[in-house]
């Protein structure tokens, strides 16, 4: 698949090693908060902003970028029923999502 055609969701993929290492990344911390409550809020912070910064870089718009970062933590917490910590990590992402996407350096 090209950098110019979309996928199955009908966003384009993230070509280059860094949307795909931020991607990789964001993955496997969201899998490790998901079984453990204990996964440090700075690390989980730290992957969604790599994350949102690969795609803003590659030239995502924002609702794109907040569509991709609901999917990943959908994919992490899909095996089991949603409850009070897993739409509680859902929140947490979406706002980190948002602020480092507006985010002024």
């Amino acid at each position: 698949m090209s950098h110019h055609q979309r996928n199955n969701s009908g966003e384009r993929p993230v070509s280059g090693s860094t949307g795909d290492d931020a991607s990789a990344r964001l993955s496997e911390v969201l899998a490790r908060a998901v079984r453990d409550p204990e996964v440090q809020e700075t690390e989980l912070r730290g992957a969604v902003g790599g994350f949102v910064r690969a795609l803003k870089a590659h030239g995502r718009p924002p609702e794109q970028v907040l569509v991709a970062l609901k999917g990943h933590v959908s994919r992490a917490i899909e095996p089991r029923p949603a409850g009070d910590a897993e739409r509680a990590l859902m929140a947490r992402s979406v706002e980190w999502c948002i602020a480092e996407y507006y985010r002024v350096d």
